[in-house]
């Protein structure tokens, strides 16, 4: 698998239903952590498939719970290969085009251009029972769609 294609992938699962602003500040804060080192060994695929850090690689929500179903980040990547051969192309197609033009530092919008260099978490408050601890007011940057961007 391309890195081009996993980082779109990661997009696709991470933000779909989200608004391009959204998927383009996902891509964002992915290519922050590969840049900056943060949970990422500074490759697409070693910040994608670093353990436990998106959830789509590493655990199924099964019963209204999360199941682990990857170990190894051989078992994320062949999750991840399944996914890609599943994703509806015309939805990947998209989110590959944005992240082109987030990494050409050509998409714009006025919540994503508050994502800096910095921000290199994001979560979902409505699927979270408990914010994580990192999750604090003063790191906030931006509110986009479902999702709150913070600076470590």
């Amino acid at each position: 698998m391309e890195p081009a294609q996993l980082l779109a992938l990661c997009v696709l699962l991470e933000a779909g239903g989200e608004s391009d602003e959204g998927k383009a500040a996902v891509c964002r804060v992915i290519l922050n952590r590969e840049k900056l080192h943060y949970e990422s060994d500074g490759t697409v695929v070693g910040t994608v498939l670093r353990y436990d850090q998106f959830s789509w690689a590493w655990f199924a929500f099964v019963n209204g719970k999360y199941t682990r179903i990857s170990d190894t980040p051989e078992q994320a990547m062949s999750i991840a290969e399944y996914k890609l051969k599943t994703a509806p192309k015309a939805a990947l197609d998209h989110c590959e085009m944005i992240c082109a033009q987030v990494e050409a530092d050509t998409f714009h919008g006025p919540l994503y251009d508050k994502i800096t260099d910095d921000v290199v978490l994001y979560v979902a408050p409505k699927l979270e029972k408990q914010m994580p601890v990192w999750a604090t007011p003063d790191k906030l940057v931006c509110v986009i769609g479902n999702q709150n961007y913070y600076r470590a």
